[in-house]
């Protein structure tokens, strides 16, 4: 999500300006200092346009990431 924010606002104070956001608290949130809460995730992807996914199966990709990878038995 930092690097979406850096690639569409520029910097990630451009980002929290943009929206009237408390600029420590999301640099925090986006470089990981910072825990965040289910409503920080939400929010951030719903501003950057980014897919809100719910529950994923072992080895699918989540944002990008492989969550696991399947195991056979």
């Amino acid at each position: 999500m930092r690097a979406a924010a850096i690639e569409r606002f520029g910097s990630v104070a451009a980002y929290a300006k943009h929206f009237e956001l408390d600029y420590q608290r999301e640099g925090g949130l986006l470089r990981g200092d910072v825990v965040m809460r289910l409503e920080d995730v939400a929010g951030a992807r719903l501003r950057l346009g980014l897919p809100i996914r719910i529950g994923s199966q072992p080895g699918e990709k989540a944002g990008g990431v492989a969550l696991a990878e399947p195991t056979s038995t």
